[in-house]
C-alpha cells in the first residue's frame, strides 16, 4: 500500500486521506457513507446524480486552470451536485514524477477553484500501468480509465447512480469510460477534444468547454 505523506496532505486541509487497494482517494470536503455534509453544492442530501472530471499535467508550473473551469464548478456546487475528479497519474508510472507531486498538483487545483469560491468534493486517481517503468506500479488496474474502478468506489461509497451521473472530458478514454460505466459522456472540445482516438461509434455529445457542458446540465434538471 502506498501512503501519501500526511504531512503533505493535513496543513492543507484534506479532511479525509483514504488508502483503497493502493489507491490514493482524497476527499476535500467532509463525506460520510452517503451523507454528505457541508458539502459546497449546499446542504445535507443524498447524492444520486455526480459529475466526472479528468484532467492530466505532472509539473506545477504547468498547471493552468482553464478560464471559465471555476465558475463551471462553481454553478455545480450551487446546484448541490457532488463532483468529483477522476484521472489516471500515469506520470507516476512512467516515472516523470512521484505520488506525492500528482497530490502536489491536486492540491493546486484545489487552492485554484478556491479563488473563485469553487470546489470538488473528491479526488481519486490511479498511478497504474501494465507498462509502468517504475515496477511499483506494475499492475493491469481496473482503476485506470477507461476501467469503472474508480466510478464503482464513488458508486458505493456515496451511494451514487452512475446511469445519472455525467462524465466531463475531453479523451478517448473518458468516451470509452461512459461506454463502460453506462453514464453520459460530455465530450468537450479543449485539450485533446477525443481526438485521441476513434470515437465514430460511440454516444456523446460535444460541448466547446466546461462551463457549456455543465450549463447543458443544470438546464436540463429544470
Amino acid at each position: 500500500v502506498k501512503v501519501v505523506s500526511a504531512a503533505l496532505i493535513a496543513p492543507l486541509l484534506f479532511n479525509v486521506l483514504a488508502l483503497y487497494l493502493g489507491h490514493s482517494v482524497l476527499f476535500i470536503q467532509g463525506l460520510s457513507g452517503n451523507t454528505w455534509f457541508n458539502v459546497r453544492y449546499g446542504v445535507m442530501l443524498l447524492p444520486s446524480l455526480a459529475i466526472f472530471i479528468g484532467y492530466l499535467v505532472h509539473k506545477l508550473k504547468d498547471f493552468k486552470m482553464i478560464p471559465v473551469a471555476g465558475k463551471a464548478i462553481r454553478k455545480l456546487n450551487r446546484a448541490r451536485i457532488p463532483t468529483f475528479v477522476i484521472h489516471n497519474a500515469a506520470v507516476a508510472a512512467r516515472g516523470l514524477c512521484n505520488e506525492d507531486q500528482v497530490v502536489r498538483l491536486n492540491l493546486k487545483m484545489k487552492e485554484e477553484l478556491s479563488k473563485v469560491g469553487a470546489y470538488v468534493d473528491g479526488v481519486l486517481f490511479c498511478p497504474h500501468h501494465k507498462e509502468a517503468y517504475n515496477p511499483l506500479y506494475v499492475y493491469d488496474c481496473d482503476w485506470r480509465k477507461p476501467g469503472v474502478g474508480m466510478l464503482n468506489f464513488a458508486k458505493k461509497t456515496f451511494g451514487l447512480n452512475l446511469k445519472k451521473s455525467y462524465i466531463l472530458g475531453d479523451s478517448f478514454r473518458d468516451v470509452e469510460l461512459g461506454k463502460n460505466s453506462g453514464s453520459q459522456v460530455l465530450l468537450l472540445k479543449t485539450g485533446h477534444a477525443g481526438k485521441d482516438g476513434d470515437t465514430k461509434d460511440y454516444k456523446f455529445l460535444e460541448f466547446e468547454n466546461i462551463l457549456k457542458a455543465v450549463e447543458f446540465i443544470l438546464e436540463k434538471r429544470k
